[in-house]
This record gives C-alpha cells, sequence and structure tokens, in this order.
C-alpha cells in the first residue's frame, strides 16, 4: 500500500466526480488517501512541445518562434492550457491560436513523486514508504501466501487452522500489529510467532515475503 495520490483540483465539478468513486480509486490501486492540489507546480513540471508534423505544414516559417514562445510558458499557463484547449500566440504577422491536438504536453517527475498525464489529467503518487504501509504490505503478503498454502494442502474455505510463524526481525512488528487482520483473512484461530520451525515438521511450508527473503511457517488444520 501506498500513502497518497495527488491530483490537481481542476475545477468544482472535477473534484466532486473524484470525490464520488473515491473509495474504488483507493481500493483498486492500493492508495490510503487522495489529495486534492490546487497548486500543482510543486509536484511536477510540464513542458508543451510542438507538434512538428502538423504545426509544421500549417505555419511552416513560423515554427521557430512557435516553439520558442511555447518554452517560455509558465507552469500556470500550461495549466489554463489544458483546461481550456486554446493557447493563443502573437507573432509579427497575426495572432495564432493552438489547439491541444498540435502540441504535446509532458509532464517530468520530481524525485520520489512519479507523476502521468493522460487526458489533460496529472496524477501524482507519492513512493515513500514509511514503516506503518510497510508492515500493513508484509501482513498482506502473508495472507495472500497462506490463503495459496491452504488452497495446495486442500482445505475446505471453512476449515479453521492454526498458523505458526518463524520469528524474525523483519517481520515481528507486522505480524503483531496485524494478527487479528490476518486471522480474519485466513480462518485462523491462532497466529503464533515462534522461535523455530522444523523444515521436516509436518505442515512446514516457506513463504517468499521478497525477492531476497524467504519466511519458515507451519499452517495445519484444527
Amino acid at each position: 500500500p501506498l500513502a497518497k495520490i495527488m491530483i490537481p483540483s481542476i475545477n468544482k465539478e472535477f473534484t466532486e466526480n473524484i470525490e464520488a468513486i473515491k473509495s474504488i480509486i483507493l481500493s483498486e490501486v492500493n492508495i490510503k488517501e487522495i489529495e486534492f492540489i490546487k497548486d500543482s507546480s510543486g509536484l511536477f513540471s510540464k513542458k508543451v512541445k510542438a507538434n512538428f508534423k502538423i504545426l509544421g505544414k500549417k505555419y511552416g516559417k513560423l515554427m521557430q518562434l512557435i516553439t520558442g514562445e511555447l518554452s517560455k510558458l509558465s507552469q500556470e499557463e500550461i495549466i489554463n492550457f489544458e483546461n481550456s484547449s486554446e493557447l493563443k500566440i502573437n507573432t509579427p504577422e497575426k495572432e495564432l491560436t493552438l489547439i491541444s491536438e498540435e502540441v504535446e504536453i509532458v509532464t517530468e517527475e520530481l524525485p520520489g513523486l512519479p507523476a502521468m498525464t493522460a487526458n489533460n489529467i496529472t496524477v501524482a503518487l507519492d513512493i515513500q514508504i514509511n514503516e506503518g504501509l510497510k508492515d500493513e504490505g508484509i501482513a498482506r503478503e502473508l495472507v495472500n501466501k497462506i490463503q495459496n498454502i491452504r488452497k495446495d494442502s486442500g482445505f475446505e474455505v471453512t476449515d479453521n487452522i492454526i498458523l505458526e510463524i518463524q520469528k524474525h526481525s523483519r517481520i515481528n512488528n507486522a505480524v503483531k500489529k496485524h494478527e487479528n487482520y490476518i486471522k480474519s483473512q485466513i480462518l485462523a484461530k491462532k497466529v503464533v510467532l515462534v522461535e523455530n520451525i522444523q523444515e521436516n515438521n509436518n505442515g512446514t511450508k516457506f513463504v517468499e515475503i521478497d525477492k531476497d527473503f524467504k519466511l519458515p511457517v507451519r499452517v495445519f488444520k484444527i
């Protein structure tokens, strides 16, 4: 799980539409919070690039001037362009009106805040992991692996089990903190941290919690 998604609050209707499906978004992408940002300039940097294939045919010798003007646009001006889909550019000859299809708006990520733009909507993701999120992730991974063990062992959906987990500094806090969640998800009467689990014990399995970390557990039916 990650802490939050950050979305610019483009207008009242946009924000209300996101709020209406907030619970679905958070559940589907495994995020804790949606944060609406009034000024997105601190989250990512945007640039506007000319689509030479379209504009070159249309404006010819004015392309150098157009690209120069596009490079001068402020973050606020770019956001306004996204919202209105039109951009006015003054040239010595005449005022030009560019539309969104004639340019490409590029979002550049800032460290720790990967961002993406599609259909003029930009989303930034906070990928910083704190201990709470890490522990929750471990608990969820344990649940996933134990559910697979239940299935592979031929247990019925309603069978109650006891889960023993060998103690390790990387998982002890997560198991203690999320013991009730783990029990409820895997239908366990007990989830017990033990000092040592023998590999040849009946029901002993090794579950991969991370790519470099396998943990011995023991699952048996009551």
